[in-house]
This record gives C-alpha cells, structure tokens and sequence, in this order.
C-alpha cells in the first residue's frame, strides 16, 4: 500500500512538472520592456546629458543598446552600475530591476527597445545645462 502510494506521488510531481515544462518551453521568450515617466533633471543636470544610459560590462543587451546610440550619433553619458555603488543605488531607486536603463528627456526605459527609444529620442526637449 505504501509503495503504490509513493509510486502514485512520484507519477502526479512528475506530471506536473513535465506540465509545467512544457508550458514554459512553448511560451516564445519576449523581454520584459518597462517605460515610466519622472523628473531626471538632477542627474541630466550631474552627468550633463539629457540620455543616461545604465549598464553593465558583460551585458549584451548593453553593448547593443551603447552600439545604437553611436551608430545613430546620440550623445549620452554613461553609468556602470558594477564600477559604481552609487549608480547602482541610485538605478535601484529609479526602480530598475534590469539593464540596461536609459534615460531620455522625463522617460525611463528599462531594455532595449530601439524603436521606443527612437520615438522618446524624437519627442524629447533638448537638455539645457
């Protein structure tokens, strides 16, 4: 009785999760792109840039988004979250869980989007020091 209680267990989690894999391996991967609107003239103001990227060494999404900007020839200033406690600190308090993080004019963007970028790069006032 125990055994085929334990036989029936081990079938249930093993269907489950063979349940649960499945759903995840058929669900196509879309990151995450998360846009908010602040007040970021403090740091445009400090890093004399009204487009802040945040990024990462390593960060693939970050060698790709800091490639866009140059080939598009858009001047920002950078912040490396892992050189910097207080650009990591302070990319936290903006409420970023990921990079990159740029921002752009009163937007935040987290991810890469060019298109979106694009669109905020063309709607924005340019930064007056």
């Amino acid at each position: 009785m125990m055994k085929t209680l334990a036989i029936l267990i081990a079938c249930c989690a093993l269907g489950l999760a063979s349940g649960l894999s499945v759903r995840y391996l058929t669900q196509p991967f879309a990151p995450t792109v998360l846009e908010r609107t602040g007040d970021y003239t403090h740091i445009q103001q400090r890093e004399q840039s009204d487009i802040v990227l945040y990024s990462l060494p390593g960060c693939d999404a970050c060698q790709r988004a800091k490639a866009w900007l140059q080939e598009n020839n858009i001047a920002f200033a950078e912040l490396d979250i892992a050189a910097s406690e207080a650009a990591r600190a302070e990319s936290r308090s903006l409420g970023a869980k990921t990079v990159p993080l740029i921002l752009i004019g009163t937007q935040s963007v987290e991810g890469f989007d060019p298109e979106r970028w694009q669109r905020l790069l063309q709607s924005r006032r340019p930064f007056v020091s």
